[in-house]
């Protein structure tokens, strides 16, 4: 069985996927049983993209995430899974009507910038 872990390509204004699929027998990877998958909710399609959108752009509001996905509600329980995780936070605004904003947290910060250095190394030809 095949883990697929992708990593997101960044460019001003423009985004694209590159995807990696790395050969791991599930019986050598042990898999989180608690609420905080740690790196395994980059599992999840469009969790890196959530964050590199979010960071590229300081704060998006909710119609703004239909740039990644048409799947707005998928988009929002991934949301959800990364604010659990401490990496986002998100207001919700009730008038004059209910808006959703997300931004990213201290820790979402860091490793959205790691997320973007391990897409500089594998942009290399080393």
């Amino acid at each position: 069985m095949l883990i697929n872990y992708f990593a997101l390509l960044n460019s001003q204004f423009q985004l694209g996927f590159l995807f990696i699929t790395l050969t791991i027998p599930l019986s050598r990877v042990q898999m989180p049983t608690d609420d905080k998958k740690g790196v395994y909710a980059f599992n999840e399609q469009h969790a890196v993209a959530l964050l590199l959108l979010i960071h590229s752009e300081g704060e998006v509001l909710g119609f703004e995430l239909r740039t990644i996905s048409g799947n707005y509600p998928k988009l929002k329980l991934i949301a959800d899974d990364l604010q659990k995780l401490g990496l986002i936070d998100i207001q919700i605004q009730q008038k004059p009507r209910l808006t959703h904003k997300y931004m990213l947290t201290e820790k979402g910060k860091k490793v959205a910038e790691l997320l973007l250095k391990i897409d500089d190394t594998m942009k290399t030809d080393d």
